[in-house]
């Protein structure tokens, strides 16, 4: 572990969802408070405030330079861990290890250590939730989002993709 090597973590994670659960899993597992970007700040903000506690601190304040005297896990958004940040980062922090948390470390070989975490609900999950929500419109956003709006007005539902609804704005 990142104690034993006395290695600083740099986690890169999407700043919405993905960067929470990280840094609950981090929490969790180590048992240790977590630093994190502006970025993901904002959002762990959010998090609060509907009660999903995570312990954390934002780079630059007094707690993290706390935490950073001794080896530490700092979660930054996904793309500030590439080729360019690698020497800034063991510029600024030393002993430093990159890592990626993405649903497609299971699929894709990346450049640094990867692992596997997705925050997306599969097909079956989607429709699940959809009748547990009783919505009564649901649009239907991101990629495939004509196929799951054909397949939930087929199945009864009021649903549109995001293309659809701008239009009625």
């Amino acid at each position: 572990t990142r104690l034993m090597t006395g290695q600083n973590i740099i986690f890169g994670a999407y700043a919405t969802g993905k960067a929470q659960e990280l840094v609950k899993i981090l929490n969790e597992s180590t048992g240790e408070t977590v630093v994190v970007s502006p970025e993901v700040e904002k959002r762990c903000g959010v998090y609060d405030y509907f009660g999903v506690k995570q312990d954390r601190a934002v780079i630059g304040s007094r707690e993290a330079a706390e935490i950073m005297r001794d080896p530490f896990i700092y979660v930054v958004p996904f793309n500030h861990v590439n080729k360019y940040s690698e020497g800034w980062f063991a510029a600024q922090y030393k002993k430093v290890t990159l890592a990626l948390a993405t649903g497609w470390a299971a699929r894709f070989q990346y450049q640094y250590k990867a692992f596997p975490l997705s925050d997306h609900a599969d097909f079956s999950e989607i429709l699940s939730y959809v009748e547990q929500s009783r919505a009564k419109r649901i649009v239907c956003h991101y990629a495939h989002a004509d196929i799951m709006a054909k397949e939930l007005r087929n199945r009864g539902y009021n649903a549109i993709t995001d293309s659809e609804f701008k239009r009625l704005e």
